[in-house]
């Protein structure tokens, strides 16, 4: 047996009987029709070789029981139902021109000038008879990068659903893409492509024999920070194209159904094919029953998937939110975060409430909706203070916190504290200083004795009294 091979732009002078002018009138025809395997059995020597344009695809001709490999078309190619018995060039149902010499005389196309191939003369034959009708295998032809390229076959239909978000909140971030679990896979590989800077995230292997795959949820994760911060440029935000390739049949499974998985291939149908990877966000708070009101604070943070940590979200809106007696969310204020992240508001209102911080999404981390928590109502406040001192420069330090019913906290600014000093067994008042943001004051006694700190009464708190600390 031998094997010849008829390529683009060429055609071979082939002889052997009715047989080799039958190839070679097919090739130069510009078609190579499916023939049964009698058909072939003349096809056995190649003569000299003059080569020709033609417009053929590369063909396989194949002597003995190997059969024919028919030219590869691209999907949606029309593919003949049934091939009759062959014709050679000339006219329909007339005999070729011969020349002088026994060789078919040379034709020229009046477009282009080019002549056509010369093929020998063969002795005329009883026809043969018509081959058994073979459909032609389609070979898809490579898509362009994200392209999920038709499948030759629908008897294999792979159903990929991806999640439409990725909220990446920690290294090696998990996710999950479910299947249809057919048994028909092979193996396939799935890449998530940011839109708008053609970067690819990463590449991930399915494999049918994978029992993840045949349960029907296959759980992925993301890759190791320091390989992301070298593809993502600083942040992982973005919309990603689902991209599929490298896909394959179970060659059993080919088998059993008279396909070939070396060029059979299955359809992949993909759910929520473009997935929006962001970061996760936090934003826990603290409340703090104070004499005015109600204090909020927070840090709103992201995720960096780069470096692995929790970065500030500067200049982000946040929804400050109470529970209304009907259950419903009200946005009491709003606020913005400084350059770090963090905010701290006070809030007028004196009953007792739950609250929540609802945090609005940006370009780079989803939305995020704090815990919910409560505050007592306001009730008659209470002072304590704390005195300390220095004898280097005879310096007393006075910290002042207050109790409006949800425990005590450190006293705004502005509160008047009264200084008092000891003479012949009475306190009297000689200077009166306020507190600082930190609820602080300080002073630097003159001269030697005892000392304290007094708070003011006020409508809101009660007095209260520190201890005394004497210089000598």
């Amino acid at each position: 047996m031998e094997k010849h091979i008829v390529g683009p732009g060429w055609a071979r002078k082939v002889s052997g009987g009715l047989a080799g002018m039958l190839v070679a009138g097919l090739v130069l025809g510009g078609m190579t029709p499916a023939l049964a395997n009698d058909d072939l059995a003349a096809v056995t020597t190649v003569e000299a070789v003059e080569y020709a344009p033609t417009d053929t695809e590369f063909t396989e001709v194949l002597g003995g029981d190997e059969g024919v490999i028919s030219p590869e078309v691209s999907i949606g190619a029309e593919v003949p139902e049934a091939l009759g018995a062959p014709v050679v060039p000339g006219d329909p149902g007339e005999d070729a021109a011969v020349g002088e010499d026994g060789v078919a005389a040379t034709e020229v196309d009046d477009a282009s000038g080019a002549e056509a191939a010369a093929v020998p003369a063969a002795p005329a034959a009883p026809a043969p008879s018509p081959a058994a009708p073979r459909a032609e295998k389609v070979v898809p032809k490579a898509g362009l990068p994200g392209a999920v390229t038709d499948a030759i076959t629908s008897k294999c239909t792979v159903t990929l659903t991806m999640p439409k978000t990725i909220k990446v909140g920690q290294s090696f971030q998990s996710f999950h893409v479910n299947t249809n679990g057919i048994q028909c896979l092979d193996r396939l590989k799935i890449a998530l492509r940011r839109t708008s800077d053609n970067v690819v995230l990463n590449t991930w292997s399915i494999y049918g024999e994978d029992s993840e795959y045949q349960s029907g949820r296959i759980p992925l994760t993301l890759p190791m920070p320091y390989h992301l911060e070298g593809v993502i440029k600083g942040n992982i935000a973005g919309k990603y194209a689902v991209e599929i390739s490298d896909r394959h049949l179970d060659g059993n499974w080919a088998d059993a159904n008279n396909l070939d998985w070396q060029t059979d291939f299955p359809t992949v149908k993909v759910v929520n094919g473009v997935v929006d990877v962001r970061a996760a966000a936090s934003a826990p708070i603290k409340l703090q029953r104070e004499v005015g009101g109600v204090r909020i604070t927070s840090t709103v943070q992201r995720y960096d998937a780069g470096s692995d940590v929790k970065v500030g979200m500067p200049n982000t809106r946040v929804a400050l939110q109470k529970k209304n007696s009907v259950g419903k969310w009200v946005t009491k204020k709003t606020v913005t975060t400084n350059s770090k992240g963090k905010y701290s508001t006070l809030i007028k209102d004196s009953k007792k409430g739950t609250w929540r911080a609802v945090v609005s999404a940006n370009l780079s981390a989803f939305a995020v909706t704090s815990g919910a928590k409560s505050v007592a109502k306001k009730s008659s406040g209470k002072a304590k203070t704390k005195i300390s001192r220095s004898y280097d420069y005879m310096t007393l330090t006075g910290a002042v916190k207050i109790n409006a019913g949800g425990g005590y906290y450190k006293a705004p600014a502005g509160v008047k504290v009264r200084v008092q000093k000891n003479k012949g067994g009475k306190w009297s008042t000689f200077k009166t200083v306020k507190t600082n943001s930190a609820g602080k004051v300080k002073y630097t006694a003159s001269k030697s004795g005892s000392y304290r700190f007094v708070v003011k009464a006020s409508s809101t708190y009660k007095s209260s009294t520190s201890s005394a600390k004497k210089f000598y």
